[in-house]
């Protein structure tokens, strides 16, 4: 198996890298950084690969987000991001599998109790906006080429190095015993997936797509209530919570999927608690 991983050396990239050697597939990643596996072998640039390189899978997790980059130059990096990777595919035949890792962000502002797929974008901001454009552009040169394609919404991914995003700040509120607001204990909470399970996704994708482009958010396995999500935090942590209930915060949402929803490889909620807490203080 011959995988090649954009933005390798980041959350989700990383987390491919090692599940990729644990399979012993022959690896080629494509990062600014320096690499942390110095023998896979590693481009600066999609560009800098030779034209007839064979790839079963490539799994582009290469991205400005808010976390790593100026807001104000996101919308700008992934467009050139993205504007190289089609071009890339436009000119590699030997491509059997594309995975175009996007976000929740492209629906902008969430008013629904519920979302799936088709659920329409409502105003993103210019970093959604960029993520929206992108899986334009890539199902426009994927339907050309008749290149198989999958693109995954991904919500708040954990692991070890991730972002500020809210499982992270409930679990730093929980252990500094500071105060976190939320909306209700009774909110509804699937917008979570482990890192791995993005990688485990891909590869069941490249195992079972039938369609040659799908669309498709991820999720947790299970739903939980802010209120059990933050006991069984506390609970594995040792430290209890101090809790605001405000209606400034976000409403809550539900993820689904109309279609193609067992092609993901999805983790329980308090998994990934014990799986954060486990890798984050090590």
């Amino acid at each position: 198996m011959r995988i090649l991983i954009t933005g390798a050396n980041g959350l989700v990239g990383s987390a491919c890298q090692f599940y990729a050697l644990k399979m012993k597939f022959d690896i080629t990643i494509v990062s600014s950084k320096k690499n942390i596996v110095p023998s896979i072998k590693c481009y600066k640039s999609l560009n800098q690969i030779e034209k007839n390189t064979v790839f079963d899978i490539l799994i582009h997790c290469a991205s400005a987000t808010p976390n790593n980059s100026d807001f104000d130059q996101i919308f700008q990096i992934n467009r050139q991001i993205d504007n190289d990777l089609c071009n890339f595919i436009k000119n590699h035949s030997f491509i059997k599998q594309v995975i175009y890792l996007s976000s929740m962000s492209v629906y902008g502002k969430i008013n629904l109790d519920v979302i799936n797929e088709n659920t329409k974008p409502n105003s993103p901001n210019q970093y959604g906006l960029s993520k929206l454009l992108g899986e334009s552009d890539l199902e426009k040169t994927c339907n050309d080429r008749n290149q198989k394609l999958a693109i995954l919404r991904l919500p708040g991914v954990i692991g070890k190095k991730m972002p500020e995003v809210f499982f992270k700040r409930l679990y730093d509120s929980i252990h500094s015993q500071s105060e976190i607001s939320i909306r209700s204990k009774n909110s509804i909470f699937n917008n979570a997936v482990l890192d791995s399970d993005i990688f485990h996704t891909s590869m069941k994708i490249l195992r079972n797509q039938k369609e040659n482009i799908i669309l498709l958010n991820h999720h947790s396995e299970n739903i939980l209530t802010l209120g059990d999500l933050i006991n069984y935090t506390s609970e594995v942590i040792g430290k209890k919570p101090i809790i605001k209930e405000s209606q400034e915060c976000n409403p809550p949402f539900l993820i689904t999927n109309d279609k193609n929803d067992d092609l993901l490889s999805k983790s329980k909620i308090e998994l990934m608690v014990s799986t954060f807490h486990r890798e984050y203080n090590k």
